[in-house]
């Protein structure tokens, strides 16, 4: 399933489009389906209201959306937030997020499509939600970026695993930042 998964993602990654594409596809696996929803953002492009995942063991979980806004709890969702939660759909805001700098340039941007600013030269991100886990894809500044976030099947842990691969000939330095609102 995830090489199907993956397989899909990098195709949407590269795949021209004129519209903003919202799609639900099933990806099918020895007749067990996942309904998996990529959301493809081009440019400044945004969805008409945030997209989010849910992605919880019964005692901790977090919760993210298309923009990357999220906020983790521990227990109940409700009364013991790790992070802030705003419950506000229309500006989408986040208390964790991540970074990059390239440390020559001192540009900034984030491997999600927020909290950053995006304008139309910002290029393609493709955020896939799946059960159990929410993957952001995008080349920026010569950079590959995925980042995936999900939480540990039975312990409170979650993880955000991002993977930058250099797409240029030349070594870069970048900084990663993790931002987190207590």
């Amino acid at each position: 399933v995830r090489a199907l998964r993956v397989a899909l993602f990098l195709e949407l990654l590269h795949e021209p489009l004129d519209e903003l594409a919202l799609e639900a596809r099933e990806v099918v696996h020895e007749e067990r389906a996942l309904e998996v929803v990529v959301l493809v953002l081009e440019g400044d492009r945004e969805t008409p209201l945030p997209w989010s995942n849910v992605i919880a063991n019964p005692d901790f979980g977090t919760m993210v959306s298309a923009s990357g806004a999220t906020f983790t709890w521990s227990e109940n969702s409700r009364e013991n937030r790790l992070t802030t939660f705003a419950n506000d759909p229309v500006a989408d805001p986040t208390a964790e997020a991540w970074f990059i700098r390239d440390d020559v340039s001192g540009e900034r941007w984030s491997p999600t499509p927020g909290p950053m600013r995006r304008d139309g030269k910002s290029g393609r991100i493709v955020i896939e939600h799946a059960a159990g886990l929410t993957r952001f894809s995008r080349v920026h500044r010569g950079i590959r970026h995925t980042l995936e976030v999900f939480v540990d099947a039975v312990d409170p842990v979650k993880f955000s695993v991002l993977t930058l691969d250099n797409l240029g000939p030349d070594a870069r330095s970048l900084s990663l930042i993790a931002y987190n609102d207590w």
